[in-house]
């Protein structure tokens, strides 16, 4: 017997808001996001149908997507707005929008829904395409046996005793809401332990709270799939790689290799209590940075470019995402308002660029 369309969409937010997990920060959107500007447009209507098509077979997608078309001198306001507005039960769990001229398309969706595969799935769903990554999936034999529950515990005790290295803040002010989202282009695509290595050394570069004694902690996101044929779905894994140096890219690449992922997240809150305990640790959870990298995109004859922005979460908290499509590299930086103005945060984007240019230049020297 098929749900009635309201316990259906219950459900489905359900499902996303409490896959967050235990110790998820509670006052971010996790919201992801693709961006795309297509050298070859097409028809606003046509974007929003082919992505309302696939959603509707997908039932933790939820209720049919929102849909937004903007001029583009207002696409910046946009993209800020479905990509860090707080998701509630009464809202889709998946947006889109697109400029009226066709030019630059987005979707946005829950990170409880989806996971960067499946968004690549919705992204192809809109624009007509069955868009591939290169990246493989984490083999599940190595996944952390240990409960969720208890690896929790373990990173709250971490927390209180030695709280993860911070980007330091600028220009602080906690009564700006929301997230800057930054992006450049790259001359060449990046792999992940480059980004890694290159992210760490803008922390170095950039300045960090904590001293010597509080470790880096490096959130990496990966995938029990392979990018071969994106589903929109959510099978997403976490590596955790927590130590005092990742700037070196073979030593990384080894420590990813080595990595266990993390336990799956439950699939209820404990009962209210993780979210309470997530915003009574808020200064202390979380991971130093955030990294996500799709790889190489492949599928495409109309895209130009494509920018992926990763959820992000905790005190002075920074995502970066980076992709190749069409030989076309290029990063994010995501940084909430609160902790960074706007001209720090597009000067600590500057200071990542320059990071991947030393990894770059050490990787080509050797």
């Amino acid at each position: 017997m098929q749900s009635s369309p309201s316990t259906a969409r219950s459900e489905a937010h359900r499902k996303a808001f409490d896959v967050v997990g235990l110790y998820g920060d509670p006052s971010v959107a996790w919201s992801i996001m693709l961006v795309a500007e297509l050298h070859a447009p097409g028809s606003p209507d046509d974007y929003r149908a082919g992505l309302a098509a696939l959603v509707a077979k997908s039932p933790d997608c939820g209720p049919p997507p929102s849909w937004d078309v903007v001029d583009e001198d207002a696409w910046q306001a946009q993209l800020h707005t479905m990509g860090t507005r707080l998701y509630v039960e009464t809202e889709p769990l998946v947006r889109g929008a697109s400029t009226a001229d066709g030019r630059f398309v987005a979707v946005a969706a829950h990170h409880g829904v989806v996971d960067g595969l499946g968004l690549l799935a919705l992204m192809g769903a809109l624009t007509g395409e069955d868009l591939r990554s290169g990246v493989r999936g984490v083999d599940p034999s190595s996944a952390d046996r240990s409960s969720f529950l208890g690896n929790a515990v373990k990173h709250v005790g971490s927390a209180l005793v030695r709280p993860p290295r911070r980007f330091r803040a600028v220009d602080p002010d906690k009564s700006r809401a929301g997230e800057w989202l930054v992006a450049r282009n790259l001359p060449k695509g990046i792999d992940s332990s480059r980004l890694i290595a290159a992210s760490c050394r803008a922390l170095e570069q950039w300045g960090a709270t904590g001293g010597r004694r509080n470790p880096v902690a490096v959130a990496v996101g990966a995938s029990r799939r392979s990018g071969d044929a994106p589903a929109p779905d959510r099978d997403t894994v976490l590596l955790r790689l927590v130590g005092s140096d990742f700037t070196d890219p073979v030593t990384v690449r080894n420590q990813l290799r080595a990595a266990t992922p993390e336990p799956d997240s439950p699939t209820t809150s404990a009962g209210g209590i993780g979210p309470l305990v997530a915003k009574a640790l808020a200064g202390r959870l979380g991971s130093t940075v955030l990294v996500s990298n799709l790889g190489i995109i492949e599928g495409s004859q109309r895209i130009e470019r494509l920018w992926l922005y990763p959820a992000v979460n905790g005190p002075c908290g920074v995502a970066v995402g980076s992709l190749t499509v069409d030989g076309k590299a290029t990063l994010t930086v995501r940084v909430a308002r609160r902790d960074f103005s706007s001209a720090a945060a597009e000067r600590l984007t500057e200071t990542f660029v320059q990071a991947i240019e030393s990894v770059s230049a050490q990787q080509r020297a050797r």
